[in-house]
């Protein structure tokens, strides 16, 4: 599981129209832009589906192509083959963000299963921080897609459950970045525990994605 709260300033891709779920239910839907600008490459677009919960047209009237919008709400990464998606479920949206320049900042909560390399490493001014690397799993049709999060914390202490393999759960400050012209999620960790992971249960979707 991957989930997180976030603040997202953009640009409107696709303007909002009022759809039904498989069940009736009636919400809105629309895209937002956020251009990503790496420290040394090219700037990525990243295009996030974003959900509100409303039937009304004309709230959905004022989601216009290429307006500028801050939203807040709980984002959620879709990994299929190569391409990794990004949906959003909207709580809150201002028109006229002080914010003028792209972003997605925010708290990451995440559970899943650790990577082989589990690091004590220095940084520039020789303070040690851990690095370790773990997957968020997905089951897709008959397989499992694999979501990977980068994890660093200050701190020069190893706890017994950060094994290879072993199961953890994650709260922190999620970090997005580009490198090679793709989307690397990161996440700088505030809290840590070991995750008691249970049987796969497949759950239907809460989010008509």
């Amino acid at each position: 599981m991957i989930k997180c709260n976030v603040k997202v300033n953009g640009t409107i891709g696709r303007a909002a129209v009022v759809r039904a779920s498989k069940e009736g239910k009636q919400f809105m839907t629309y895209s937002v832009n956020v251009v990503l600008s790496p420290n040394n490459g090219i700037n990525k677009t990243i295009n996030i589906s974003v959900i509100k919960d409303s039937n009304d047209s004309s709230v959905a009237a004022q989601y216009v192509t290429g307006h500028r919008i801050e939203v807040e709400g709980v984002l959620y990464f879709k990994k299929r083959g190569s391409e990794l998606y990004l949906d959003m479920s909207e709580n809150r949206s201002n028109f006229y963000p002080e914010q003028s320049k792209d972003g997605i900042e925010g708290e990451m909560h995440f559970r899943g299963t650790l990577g082989k390399n589990i690091e004590m490493k220095t940084d520039k001014k020789n303070r040690p921080y851990l690095a370790c690397s773990a997957y968020s799993a997905e089951k897709v049709a008959d397989g499992f897609e694999y979501t990977w999060v980068r994890f660093i914390r200050f701190s020069d202490v190893i706890e017994d459950f950060l094994v290879p393999k072993g199961t953890i759960e994650v709260k922190g400050d999620m970090d997005l970045s580009v490198y090679n012209d793709n989307l690397n999620l990161g996440c700088r960790i505030k809290e840590m525990s070991k995750w008691v992971k249970q049987p796969y249960q497949e759950k239907k979707e809460e989010l008509p994605f």
